[in-house]
């Protein structure tokens, strides 16, 4: 934008005390631009991660990073961003214009000082000038002051760049923990459940992150904490802050209540039915519905990262057991076979709620029957 911008211009702003209107319809371009093709695939790419690291134990879910909730929090952040760097970009070039008026100094040689300025925030574009001045009142040359002021603004527009970029990706990663809650919620995979806020908790960390860790509220309810970043529901998530290192936790605190709408989603039935190693008929499903799967059936979803779960179901369609063929990513946790398979047995109490139990390795008959996918 800087270098979009022609000298004459800039000189023309700096007699007049003014920015041309023209440049801000410019600048706001460039910012739709920019997040419909650099920021808008990276929020999603971390939003995905986020989902990742959850959904390792619910094998059968899947996130949508094409649901409506991820479509309108990425159209509200977007439009945000392009009115707070527009704003910001406003303000301090606005600033370091008007200081460069009252500075006595050629119009030809502020141009050339300040154009590298473009983009910069307030305090930045302040604490450059001042830099500048401070150089020629200690007796620099004008010329050799403004080479060092660009160079100056060289290295604070690479510090912005890393502060944008690590607080928008931030905002994506905790959207995406807690737009995974809502879907999984509303596909009947996780029961009520709180969001917790998680610091660093070191030497590095503020007062307002501290006071927050471990925080737990509802999914929809904001944090109380206040901030100067801005955007619609900024308080449901971390960051607090430009750079912040939080994140969200999320926490189920009673399990999936019975959903008599609920059904399995059949998404393919091969002409030829597919089986097991023993022969018994495999539905393969995108979704395996904990509560409502075919009576004394097995259905099977396919991993993200390419593992395979079938889940057993008892006459009445609730699942009783489910196996995997991978350890998910987490051999620790599942340091059983050879690929970390292994199963995973459910328990329902008498008011339909089910509980599921820990990882334990495969019976000899259950690998048996499922030697087809071992």
């Amino acid at each position: 934008q800087g270098r979009a911008i022609t000298y004459k211009e800039l000189r023309e702003a700096i007699l007049n005390g003014n920015i041309s209107p023209a440049w801000l319809q410019r600048w706001q371009q460039d910012y739709v631009r920019f997040v419909s093709q650099h920021l808008r695939p990276l929020w999603l790419v971390a939003m995905q991660n986020a989902a990742k690291r959850l959904q390792a134990g619910y094998p059968g879910w899947r996130f949508d990073a094409m649901a409506d909730g991820v479509q309108r929090w990425t159209a509200n952040r977007g439009a945000a961003f392009v009115t707070n760097s527009t704003n910001a970009q406003l303000q301090g070039l606005q600033a370091v214009i008007h200081h460069a008026a009252n500075s006595g100094m050629n119009v030809d040689v502020l141009a050339r000082a300040i154009r590298p300025m473009v983009g910069l925030t307030y305090q930045q574009s302040i604490a450059n000038a001042n830099y500048m001045q401070t150089l020629i009142a200690n007796g620099m040359s004008q010329k050799k002051a403004v080479d060092k002021a660009i160079r100056y603004a060289a290295r604070q527009h690479r510090y912005r760049g890393y502060n944008i970029a690590r607080t928008e990706l931030a905002f994506a990663y905790n959207q995406g923990t807690l737009e995974w809650a809502r879907q999984a919620q509303e596909a009947g995979y996780l029961g009520k459940a709180v969001k917790v806020w998680r610091s660093a908790r070191d030497e590095r960390t503020c007062e307002t992150c501290m006071r927050l860790h471990g925080m737990e509220i509802p999914l929809n309810e904001p944090f109380p904490f206040s901030t100067r970043l801005s955007g619609l529901d900024v308080r449901l998530a971390p960051p607090a802050h430009p750079s912040c290192r939080c994140a969200l936790d999320i926490e189920e605190v009673e399990p999936p209540q019975l959903r008599e709408d609920a059904r399995y989603d059949i998404i393919e039935e091969i002409p030829k039915p597919l089986t097991n190693a023993a022969g018994v008929p495999i539905v393969i499903v995108e979704r395996d519905d904990i509560r409502h799967g075919p009576p004394n059936g097995i259905t099977q979803t396919f991993e993200a990262k390419g593992g395979i779960t079938r889940n057993y179901h008892g006459s009445d369609g609730r699942r009783v057991k489910q196996i995997s063929n991978n350890d998910h990513g987490y051999p620790r946790k599942h340091p059983f076979g050879q690929k970390g398979e292994h199963c995973h047995d459910y328990a329902w109490d008498e008011d339909g709620n089910p509980h599921h139990g820990k990882a334990r390795e495969l019976t000899d008959q259950e690998r048996s029957e499922n030697s087809d996918i071992l």
